[in-house]
């Protein structure tokens, strides 16, 4: 396929964030239960809810505007939606100056 042409639909289930929902809730429930485990847990419960986001996001904005399946023409695309639905503690953002 050469640059810039669509991939065609790319099928997403409605229950793609679900899942990753699902998965977030067994994490912290195993977290409860294993306190030597708890941290990296909680970390991935997070990290499936971020996954979840993105992947509703994605699969909103594909539908919407068929996205290339090349970084070149939706990186920026990608990023934006990284950042803008999906915020944490390591976006960037400018330094306050004193």
């Amino acid at each position: 396929m050469s640059p810039g042409k669509s991939p065609g639909p790319i099928p997403v289930s409605p229950s793609v964030v679900s899942e990753f929902e699902r998965r977030a809730a067994r994490a912290e429930l195993l977290a409860r239960e294993a306190a030597a485990a708890e941290e990296p847990l909680r970390f991935a419960a997070g990290l499936y809810r971020v996954q979840g986001r993105l992947a509703g996001a994605l699969a909103a904005a594909h539908a919407e505007d068929p996205l290339t399946g090349h970084l070149a023409a939706n990186g920026a695309f990608v990023a934006n939606q990284m950042t803008t639905k999906c915020p944490s503690k390591y976006t960037a953002t400018p330094k306050k100056t004193a």
